[in-house]
């Protein structure tokens, strides 16, 4: 494993990624790439931001379907990052086109990478070079790989076997072939009926759940009135199973869809609190909705809404109101300063117990100690294994102090006091929904909303 002296007390983000074929093939798993990079971090003193895994997902995968990778991504673009580390290259990528598109972010941002068991040096000709050879490598491979299991997997479809465990509620899988569950699929055609009837797809959900006590959220729904799996098609062969309905019946409800369906629209649908809004009854993410009214002129406008996704999808939460997004915005700029003022004496006062507390006092002398180790390795006064002996024994007294976390980081600190100051209310009104949705998130962790609408800020 490879040591970086520039890369110490650096913020850092932990990538992992690992396919469900490599799982088999070389038993690299989630957990051995997670310790490998804690060991590292460790190694470097790093101030950990967060860790994201994604797991079953190949490299060749679309970026925007990584949803981890994603996630790091937007916390890049929101500085909050400074070195991301990862096992090796094609933990990262096998695409080069997908590899430059990241490195241009990571630059605009000032973020670097390392890897733990590769090492690859960028600030020559001879050393991009050597890191294109790699990358165009593992993009031949990933190609070659891709074109075997295409053609394996069309000749299984062919034969009527199964190759996927996203099956729908009314196929089991039996011996690795599809067999129809009678009971389940009565219900799926009953559902097609009443569908076919009322054209209401949350009516028709609520029919199955109060008639057969089966819950289905409206995303599983659509895509069971979508699936030619009820007619017995898949993926071009149209025998692949048993069909459970007619062909017209089949064709009449796709037909109902597309005249039910309306087509989205993103003006006016940008939204503020996107990924801020939690439920505070059951905790989970409150998402948006946008209805549509009409103005007395008869002009056509859209409204943001955010509702409990547990309560309207799955009805597993009491919090049945929606909220404006237009309420939010107005109870933030009218109470944040005073919430604040507050949070920031708080943590000035934390701030300064833990700087008098002997704790704090004892192990900044032994990170300056470990700090005099670097130099000393660096210089050639002591060999690898004297530093690293010395440099675990350090921190080991480091970890055994408990010395507390703040409550919160100097640069948020440092944003909650840029907001304050000047007139603040007049610049946010000129702002973007965008630019307004990160000045937010620069200061705010987490928006909860109770089943009675009452709204609390978490800092």
């Amino acid at each position: 494993m490879y040591f970086y002296q520039e890369l110490c007390y650096k913020k850092a983000a932990l990538y992992i990624r690992c396919s469900t074929e490599e799982q088999v093939k070389y038993g690299d798993t989630l957990e051995s790439q997670k310790a490998d990079l804690l060991d590292f971090a460790k190694r470097h003193n790093m101030d950990i931001v967060d860790i994201y895994a994604d797991e079953g997902t190949t490299a060749r995968k679309k970026l925007k379907n990584r949803k981890q990778f994603q996630r790091m991504l937007e916390d890049v673009q929101n500085d909050k990052i400074e070195v991301i580390v990862f096992k090796c290259l094609d933990r990262w990528t096998r695409n080069i086109a997908d590899f430059y598109k990241i490195q241009e972010i990571l630059e605009k941002h000032n973020v670097v990478w390392a890897t733990t068991t590769e090492r690859y040096e960028t600030a020559t000709a001879n050393g991009r070079l050597q890191l294109n050879i790699k990358l165009s490598v593992a993009q031949d491979e990933a190609d070659r790989t891709s074109e075997r299991i295409k053609y394996v997997l069309e000749h299984k479809v062919a034969m009527g076997q199964i190759i996927t465990s996203r099956l729908p509620c009314w196929i089991k899988n039996v011996n690795k072939y599809p067999v129809v569950d009678e009971e389940m699929a009565d219900i799926v055609v009953d559902a097609f009926e009443h569908f076919k009837t009322h054209r209401s797809k949350h009516g028709t959900r609520a029919y199955v759940y109060n008639k057969y006590g089966v819950m289905w959220s409206e995303t599983t729904f659509r895509h069971i009135l979508a699936n030619t799996i009820a007619i017995g098609e898949y993926r071009g062969n149209p025998n692949w199973c048993k069909p459970i309905m007619s062909k017209e019946l089949f064709d009449e409800v796709q037909k109902i869809s597309k005249e039910n369906a309306v087509k989205p629209s993103k003006v006016g649908r940008e939204k503020i609190f996107a990924g801020m809004i939690k439920c505070r009854c059951c905790g989970g993410a409150m998402t948006a909705a946008h209805p549509r009214y009409k103005t007395q002129d008869g002009e056509l406008k859209i409204n943001t809404y955010y509702r409990c996704n547990k309560a309207v999808e799955r009805w597993q939460c009491e919090h049945r109101n929606m909220i404006n997004e237009r309420v939010i915005e107005k109870y933030l700029l009218e109470n944040i300063e005073k919430q604040i003022d507050e949070y920031i004496v708080d943590f000035e006062v934390q701030q300064k117990l833990i700087k008098n507390s002997k704790i704090t006092k004892t192990a900044a002398v032994l990170k300056e100690k470990q700090s005099r180790l670097n130099d000393l390795y660096v210089n050639g006064f002591i060999d690898l294994d004297k530093y690293k002996q010395d440099f675990e024994n350090y921190q080991k007294q480091i970890d055994d102090l408990e010395v507390p976390a703040p409550v919160s980081s100097p640069a948020k600190i440092d944003n909650m006091k840029k907001l304050l100051s000047g007139n603040w209310k007049d610049i946010y009104n000129g702002l973007s929904k965008e630019e307004k949705r990160i000045l937010w998130q620069s200061v705010i962790n987490r928006i909860e909303v109770d089943k009675d609408n009452k709204i609390f800020i978490i800092f």
